[in-house]
């Protein structure tokens, strides 16, 4: 009858518990007999109470760590000949020297894979033999070297030494085929990356081209609509009945609302194919610019509007006007009926940017929809309370990023809101 053969027994000297199951997990399943222990000293134990065919060792320990467990199994007879594979991070050269010191017989760096540590653990078991064999201690004098400005006695096997000194290299090797093939995926992506941003670049020109043509020709039959209701009512008003007054009014009301829709639709696509000419503009003009346009809302609604010194920036001026005028024009509608508007502009640095702020004591936003406002066409109130298209933020947000910033909001019911874009240094 055949004798048995019993499975290769490793000890594992680990102090992490998750790195400990992790590791005896891998062995296990790969079909090593596993004992453990999570310090130095109940490793050297373990061992020699064992004698396992192998010791992986964490350096960092408890009680003992690994440097000094290699030192101990290499100095009892029983346990000399036991190869002891040193986990590692090799953050310092030095590591190397001091393993070599202990005695050990092989570098493993974290993190690892598993293919890769059954293979180097199979590779030290079947070399375990013959370096036995061929190794012989008593004629051993030790190998000095200078390392760093310090000199060492290595007196370890000068095949031990070897492999040592082969494993750290082979594990060099390995990270660098890790870190290559990191670095194709890496580029893998980066080209994937490129491709979708050419796709959606382009898809974003095309929408923007056909907004731009619909709207623009959607005017005309939007016109004629328009005049020929008005037409319509000037001429035959008297004729309908009450009900055809009412139907004529809601056609006239959808006819205006629909040419408010198409020229803010215009107004948003012709951001991005407009020339844009960069120049330099005083914001303090262009404030009293906006403030000017917005005159009879502001005297009908007793605002007061207070700003202080701002800053010039380098923008396309009648975009930032735009901007402005759209910002303060939603403080004084969005208005608290309980008191008169009060609006606060200023702005501060952060981080090598100018930081806008437009700040009222109006109704305010709840803090779920501070997104949703900046959404085309997304609307938080009934058009008969605060009329428009809801397409006014999201100017000012594509405005405040061609210019290379963003906008957000922070606000509170009953509190007001405030307003904040970044715009770059001048």
């Amino acid at each position: 009858m055949p004798e048995k053969i019993l499975p290769e027994k490793i000890l594992i000297a680990e102090d992490s518990l998750t790195q400990l199951e992790s590791l005896k997990y891998i062995l296990q399943k790969n079909s090593f007999n596993v004992i453990s222990a999570q310090d130095g000293l109940l490793a050297l134990n373990a061992a020699l109470e064992n004698r396992p065919s192998l010791v992986i060792s964490d350096i960092i320990m408890p009680n003992m760590d690994g440097y000094e467990l290699c030192r101990r199994l290499k100095s009892f007879e029983q346990t000399r000949d036991i190869p002891v594979i040193l986990l590692t991070n090799l953050t310092d050269s030095r590591e190397v020297i001091k393993g070599l010191q202990a005695g050990a017989d092989n570098f493993l760096t974290k993190p690892y894979s598993p293919d890769f540590l059954i293979a180097k653990i199979r590779d030290i078991l079947e070399n375990r033999k013959s370096r036995m064999q061929n190794s012989n201690p008593s004629g051993n004098e030790g190998i000095k070297i200078k390392f760093e400005g310090e000199q060492y006695i290595i007196n370890s096997p000068r095949a031990q030494v070897i492999d040592l000194l082969l494993s750290t290299f082979e594990n060099a090797v390995q990270k660098n085929e890790e870190l290559e093939e990191a670095n194709r995926q890496l580029l893998n992506v980066q080209q994937e990356l490129k491709r979708k941003n050419l796709e959606l670049e382009r898809s974003n020109r095309e929408l923007e081209l056909f907004a731009y043509v619909a709207s623009h020709d959607l005017q005309e039959p939007v016109r004629n609509l328009s005049n020929y209701t008005a037409l319509l009512e000037r001429r035959y008003k008297e004729k309908f009945d009450e009900k055809g007054r009412q139907m004529l009014e809601f056609i006239s009301e959808g006819a205006r609302r629909m040419h408010g829709l198409i020229k803010d639709l215009l107004s948003y696509s012709r951001l991005s194919n407009m020339e844009n000419k960069f120049e330099r503009v005083e914001l303090n003009t262009i404030v009293r610019e906006a403030l000017d346009n917005l005159k009879s809302s502001i005297e009908e609604s007793n605002a007061q509007v207070s700003y202080s010194r701002l800053p010039a920036v380098k923008a396309v001026r009648a975009q930032m006007l735009q901007l402005f005028q759209n910002l303060i024009s939603n403080a004084i509608k969005y208005r608290n009926t309980q008191k008169n508007p009060e609006i606060e502009i200023g702005c501060t640095q952060n981080k090598g940017m100018h930081v806008f702020f437009i700040k009222d004591n109006g109704i305010g936003i709840d803090k779920s929809y501070f997104e949703k406002i900046f959404v085309i066409f997304q609307r938080l109130h009934d058009r008969g309370s605060y009329p428009g298209s809801g397409i006014g933020l999201t100017i000012c947000k594509k405005i405040v990023e061609r210019h290379g910033g963003r906008m957000w909001v922070e606000s509170e019911i009953g509190k007001g809101s405030a307003f904040y874009f970044s715009l770059p240094l001048l």
